[in-house]
């Protein structure tokens, strides 16, 4: 039996005033030197836990006869696991342009109010609860930061099954099934 396994794991914390993955990314621009302790938060690429695993595992071949251990032998069952946590929301009520700058709007945080509902009534088990914010008045910055929720975690598993084949002794050929 010959079982090979590799797994890591990441804890990581960025911040900084402004980063974006999208295409638009004059939306993440902070609002000028002024905003810059108001927009410091996490970063929208921010990914606290990160998990990959993988296990290979020969199975053996069956049988005593060369025939037969030549057309079994050589399989593997491989198995991959990726899990991470989610990447943070930034809560955005209003966008308005000033000078070719975007400035976006955070709203206010009413105290006492849960920043998450969970319950199988909803898709994936959570929504943000939209009664725990309120609109700052107009042309100012509410008092909830930036990137503070976090949307839905990634789990992934791939199963598979290869034969491996060997044409000289340093050289094979790999075909997952």
């Amino acid at each position: 039996m010959d079982c090979k396994w590799l797994a890591s794991y990441s804890f990581s914390h960025s911040i900084d005033i402004a980063s974006t993955d999208a295409i638009a990314n004059y939306l993440s621009a902070p609002g000028g030197s002024g905003y810059q302790s108001v927009d410091r938060g996490n970063s929208y690429f921010d990914i606290r836990h990160s998990f990959t695993g993988g296990v290979t595992y020969d199975l053996p071949a069956p049988g005593s006869q060369k025939a037969v251990r030549a057309a079994l032998a050589g399989w593997s069952l491989d198995s991959f696991i990726l899990a991470r946590s989610g990447p943070p929301v930034n809560v955005v009520g209003a966008i308005s342009f000033a000078s070719g700058t975007a400035l976006s709007y955070r709203p206010n945080l009413n105290p006492g109010v849960l920043l998450e509902l969970f319950g199988s009534q909803y898709p994936g088990g959570k929504i943000f609860n939209s009664a725990a914010f309120s609109a700052p008045p107009a042309g100012q910055q509410g008092d909830f930061g930036r990137n503070v929720l976090r949307g839905f975690g990634a789990t992934q598993f791939d199963i598979a099954l290869q034969r491996q084949f060997h044409i000289t002794e340093n050289v094979g050929a790999s075909f997952p099934s």
